[in-house]
């Protein structure tokens, strides 16, 4: 069997101080094989962005804040019994040359599930941002109650910014909607929380 998907993203931000606008268009296509006690997911993805920095082009500035590139996203994700997981993802395998926008990165994850209890790791490694490579990393768990509560708390931390963070939240999740809330604390001694709300409704 094959899935694939299509997506379209119009980006307006701000990043270090500059403005962001433009647009992002995703394909992907993935496949796998399951068994009862082994099963394997590959999936590759492709990604054209084309983003305006700062103010818009004069004659005198003629474009060369521009970013137009393509680029693709590759994973492999195997699975043990049902209970083990382990996988594997590279992103902007093709070379950019925006290592703001799009560095080449490897990640590592993985995880195992029990019953109404799971746990992940993860480890992220950016290989061009900086002249040696900077690692990040992540691990969290999560707790599923009477099929719709779920609780969980998580820690990341590395990455380029060097920051260490704890982070706990509920949602809810039943056939028509689902509800997510979580806050977020650095633990380097800086008062740093931030909080999230996402609401999900789902199409019968």
């Amino acid at each position: 069997n094959i899935a694939m998907g299509l997506g379209y993203a119009y980006v307006s931000s701000i990043l270090s101080g500059e403005d962001r606008d433009g647009n992002v268009l995703r394909g992907a296509l993935s496949t796998g094989f399951r068994s009862k006690d082994f099963s394997v997911f590959a999936g590759i993805g492709g990604r054209y962005s084309t983003l305006v920095r700062g103010e818009e082009d004069t004659e005198d500035n003629l474009g060369s804040d521009d970013i137009e590139f393509f680029t693709l996203d590759a994973g492999l994700m195997a699975e043990f019994s049902g209970v083990f997981s382990l996988g594997l993802v590279g992103r902007n395998l093709i070379d950019t040359k925006n290592l703001q926008e799009a560095p080449r990165t490897i990640g590592v994850g993985i995880g195992g599930q029990f019953k109404e209890f799971s746990v992940s790791a993860d480890l992220n490694v950016d290989l061009q941002s900086e002249e040696e490579a900077v690692l990040a990393y992540a691990v969290g768990a999560q707790l599923l109650v009477q099929n719709m509560v779920v609780l969980r708390v998580g820690y990341n931390g590395g990455g380029l910014t060097k920051t260490n963070y704890m982070s706990a939240g509920p949602a809810y999740v039943s056939k028509l909607v689902g509800a997510d809330l979580a806050f977020r604390q650095s633990i380097d001694g800086a008062s740093e929380t931030s909080f999230s709300l996402a609401v999900k409704v789902f199409m019968p």
